[in-house]
């Protein structure tokens, strides 16, 4: 099975957008953070693209405050009725900066680990030989979305629910 290549489409509030920003503006978000260097070990384009649109798919799933700007955008921004820290309103024709930052350095993180697979302890409430005792955490597996992501954003969305089904974050 041949792999098709993945193509961005980063148009602010397009019908078919899949991500918030583009391939070289990650690019270049990336190379202003120290360590960069996994992602520049990557040197296969369409890993980098699915990378962003997983991004993108992640952070889409949070309940965002403000409205989306048209009904027909596929992604929830742009969106307008979101302010700064100075009550100052967003454009409501453009990606947020700190949306930008969030995605990008979410991308960096999928491209360069693998977040989702289970820890093998699962199913496990305590494991006993003899006199050890291992108890399993159940909540030991990191976060998809990391708290150096979260934080580029938590104030645009909902408190009490990270995503759209769940209820709290611990």
């Amino acid at each position: 099975m041949s792999q098709t290549a993945i193509t961005i489409d980063a148009t602010v509030g397009g019908a078919s957008s899949n991500s918030f920003l583009t391939l070289a503006d990650a690019n270049t978000l990336i190379h202003a953070r120290p360590f960069h260097s996994d992602w520049d070990d990557i040197t296969d384009d369409d890993v980098k693209n699915a990378s962003l649109v997983w991004a993108t798919r992640t952070l889409s799933r949070y309940r965002w405050k403000g409205n989306i700007v048209d009904t027909d955008q596929a992604l929830p921004f742009p969106r307008s009725g979101l302010y700064d820290h100075d009550d100052r309103q967003y454009a409501d024709d453009e990606i947020p900066e700190w949306l930008e930052f969030a995605c990008s350095e979410l991308a960096f993180i999928i491209a360069t680990e693998d977040r989702t697979v289970d820890s093998g302890t699962e199913g496990y409430s305590e494991i006993k030989v003899a006199s050890i005792a291992v108890k399993i955490d159940k909540y030991d597996r990191p976060a998809e979305v990391p708290d150096i992501v979260y934080d580029y954003f938590k104030q645009w969305v909902y408190q009490g629910a990270r995503y759209n089904a769940e209820v709290q974050r611990v």
